[in-house]
């Protein structure tokens, strides 16, 4: 897998922006990777593009709502106060080793 930078002429194929995870395909006449110099893209042979992308779309998935839940119960543990108490330290370990683990 070869890398190559935004603005630059590119062959035929499918290219992963390893910024952001947008996979871009070319199969017309002009192909020229977006952005800049700072822009790094790697070319995907098709049936790893075949396998990556529903993976990558299970974890946005499954990591968004859990992002929300562990957020929402930190703010409530953070406006209750019971971060100050020995309770909250307990809850708030567990909250942290929980999604270290994630």
């Amino acid at each position: 897998m070869k890398r190559y930078f935004g603005g630059n002429p590119v062959p035929k194929g499918i290219y992963m922006n390893l910024r952001n995870g947008q996979l871009i395909q070319f199969y017309g006449d002009i192909r020229i990777l977006p952005g800049g110099d700072n822009d790094k893209f790697l070319k995907l042979p098709g049936w790893l593009a075949v396998i990556l992308s529903p993976i990558m779309g299970l974890a946005f998935i499954i990591f968004l709502p859990l992002a929300g839940i562990i957020g929402f119960f930190s703010f409530i543990v953070y406006k209750t106060g019971l971060a100050s108490t020995s309770v909250g330290r307990k809850l708030s370990d567990r909250v942290s080793k929980i999604s270290e683990a994630n």
